[in-house]
């Protein structure tokens, strides 16, 4: 009995100080790359990372999608682009404002433990698409301003962290969750 106690105690205190599965995430990226702090890191996304892709996104520009989506994002991007290319239609959207760029969680997905970081952001934009031989208006409108969710899951690959642009983050996933009128 003694012997059950002990181990049940010293159970309970090693969960209590064993890693987190965030700090397993951090840890994998410090060892990709020893200059990996969670605070600057949060920083560059908010200044460059965030703002670029959204741009991206919304203006239709596949050429700066491609650097940072992984295949599988890419490719239900290029499907939507692709339809509007066959409607004779183009993007002429913008983003106006970029709030709230955060990162919600650090997990690892199974089954190889690939870490990733979870980010979320809210961006005021505006959607309008135009016919590309008259250039007017096929739907949106330049005064309608939409607040949009986005979650993108990051990741880094070691092999390209030398990339002067993307320093080897692809987002695995890419979101644009609910959309409602701005006032």
């Amino acid at each position: 009995p003694l012997i059950v106690f002990l181990r049940k105690i010293t159970g309970k205190i090693g969960r209590f100080f064993a890693e987190t599965e965030s700090g397993r995430v951090y840890t994998q990226f410090k060892l990709m790359d020893p200059n990996f702090n969670n605070a600057s890191f949060t920083k560059h996304l908010r200044e460059y990372v965030v703002p670029e892709i959204l741009e991206a996104y919304i203006r239709g520009d596949e050429a700066v999608l491609k650097k940072w989506f992984s295949e599988a994002p890419f490719n239900v991007y290029a499907a939507q682009q692709k339809m509007f290319k066959e409607k004779a239609i183009f993007s002429e959207g913008r983003i106006l404002d970029i709030r709230g760029v955060e990162i919600v969680s650090a997990k690892l997905l199974q089954p190889q433990d690939i870490p990733v970081l979870v980010v979320g952001c809210r961006a005021q934009e505006i959607n309008v698409y135009k016919k590309i031989k008259t250039g007017e208006i096929a739907a949106g409108s330049e005064d309608n301003i939409l607040m949009s969710s986005y979650a993108m899951v990051f990741t880094r690959d070691p092999e390209q962290i030398d990339d002067e642009e993307t320093e080897g983050w692809k987002i695995l996933e890419f979101v644009r969750g609910g959309s409602r009128q701005f006032t």
